[in-house]
């Protein structure tokens, strides 16, 4: 684990920016789905077009676990913003 508030903020600011990119894809996706399922009532195929994003929420929910942990590290140290 980073031992100072410097590369605690560098990483948080990382994991912010991974975060961001990948919710931008889910949504997306997201988007595509509801589109595909609306109109695969009518050429069933269409269905087999949609993503389920299962290893990107998996990842979001390891980084989020990430940031917990930089959050409790940069208060043991006293890191303004990390509080």
């Amino acid at each position: 684990m980073p031992a100072t508030c410097g590369a605690l903020l560098q990483e948080w600011d990382e994991t912010g920016r991974v975060r961001g990119a990948m919710e931008g894809k889910i949504a997306q996706n997201r988007n595509t789905n509801q589109t595909l399922t609306y109109f695969g009532g009518l050429f069933p195929p269409l269905l087999l077009g949609t993503e389920g994003n299962a290893a990107e929420k998996q990842r979001l929910l390891d980084i989020q676990a990430r940031r917990d942990e930089l959050i409790r590290a940069g208060r043991q140290l006293g890191c303004p913003a990390l509080r």
